[in-house]
C-alpha cells in the first residue's frame, strides 16, 4: 500500500486542451526519459487515442486528449491507463493475450473479449468490474459502464 500511496502523489496528467500544455514536449514532461521532441498534443494524435501513458511503470505521464475530462465514463480510460499501463507497466497487447483474462469464467462465462479495438476494449470490459466484454456473443447481456466503482 505504502508504493501506491508513493506512486499516486507521483502521478501526472497533461491536459492538451491547455494550449501551453499541448506545446510541451515528451522529452520535457518525461524528464529525460523518453527523449522525443515531438509535443504532446501531436504525440497523442498520433496514438489515435484519447488518453495516453508516455512511460509504461511509471507513475506517468498521462497525456489527455483536450475535452477529455468532460467526456462521460473517463473514469474507466483512466483507471485503464493509470493501472495497467502507469502502475503494472504492461501494454494492451499484453492484457489482450494475457490467458489469465481471456479465459472464460466457468460460472459467468465472462472474459476479456478481444473484439478488435485495443485500449477501447479493455476500457470498455473494465467498466463491466471486468466481468465480460460487451458485445461477446458468450454473454449476449452484457452491458458497458456497469461497474459498482
Amino acid at each position: 500500500m505504502k508504493d501506491v500511496q508513493q506512486r499516486q502523489s507521483q502521478l501526472n496528467f497533461y491536459d492538451t486542451g491547455n494550449p501551453y500544455v499541448a506545446k510541451l514536449t515528451l522529452n520535457e514532461v518525461t524528464g529525460g526519459l523518453k527523449p522525443d521532441p515531438v509535443n504532446l498534443f501531436n504525440w497523442l494524435h498520433n496514438q489515435a487515442a484519447s488518453a495516453a501513458t508516455a512511460l509504461f511503470g511509471r507513475p506517468g505521464p498521462i497525456v489527455l486528449a483536450p475535452g477529455f475530462l468532460n467526456q462521460q465514463y473517463n473514469q474507466f480510460t483512466l483507471v485503464h491507463e493509470v493501472l495497467l499501463h502507469a502502475y503494472a507497466g504492461v501494454s494492451d497487447n499484453a492484457v489482450l493475450t494475457s490467458p489469465v483474462f481471456t479465459t472464460p469464467n466457468p460460472t459467468t462465462k465472462g472474459r476479456l473479449w478481444n473484439d478488435g479495438q485495443g485500449s477501447t476494449t479493455i476500457s470498455t470490459w473494465m467498466s463491466t468490474d471486468c466481468t465480460c466484454t460487451p458485445g461477446d456473443k458468450n454473454t449476449p447481456t452484457c452491458q458497458p459502464n456497469t461497474a459498482k466503482w
